[in-house]
């Protein structure tokens, strides 16, 4: 029996995260439509929620979202998350100030952050999902995902290309432990 509950609940993470892929992906596509391709977007300034939250405007329409936090919390477990080894990655999201949060009706929780002012080096920022909303493990590679935002408007999934020997080790003390 706990193998196969393993197994389902490994089918279930796959699944949430392909789905949140092919959502943010979409949404992304869509708002091209709407408003012009990804590199003409006005992407302020890096580590800004206001730019941030100008980014998750535009792909709103095309997503089902229920709730925005900005700065506020209510979108995120209220913790610290945790990569493979367990150590801390991430300090708590909800307490953020660089992060344009929200919540989809299926309780999915990701933000919006930008790493680079206007795209500068060909990457605008990141999306990042907990695929079970506040619910544990709260854990990068468990129920959290990393994904690129590209200036020509494709969303990958971090790690893509790389090497990934530490980013899949549940021994690392990598930060990238879990961003693959």
């Amino acid at each position: 029996i706990p193998t196969v509950v393993r197994n389902y609940q490994e089918r279930q993470v796959i699944s949430s995260t392909k789905k949140f892929y092919s959502q943010i992906s979409q949404a992304f596509k869509m708002a091209e439509i709407e408003n012009g391709s990804v590199d003409t977007w006005d992407w302020g300034n890096a580590w800004s929620v206001e730019s941030a939250e100008k980014i998750l405007d535009k792909i709103e329409p095309y997503m089902k979202i229920t709730k925005k936090c900005g700065r506020n919390k209510g979108c995120f477990w209220n913790g610290d998350y945790k990569n493979l080894n367990g150590n801390t990655v991430w300090t708590n999201p909800e307490t953020n100030g660089e992060y344009a949060k929200a919540r989809l009706a299926d309780g999915m929780s990701f933000f919006i952050v930008l790493t680079q002012s206007n795209c500068a080096t060909g990457v605008c920022g990141n999306v990042d999902v907990d695929i079970n909303g506040d619910k544990k493990p709260n854990q990068v590679g468990r129920d959290v995902f990393h994904f690129i935002i590209q200036k020509n408007g494709s969303i990958v999934p971090n790690g893509l290309g790389v090497d990934l020997s530490t980013r899949c080790s549940k021994t690392s003390d990598s930060a990238y432990s879990g961003h693959a």
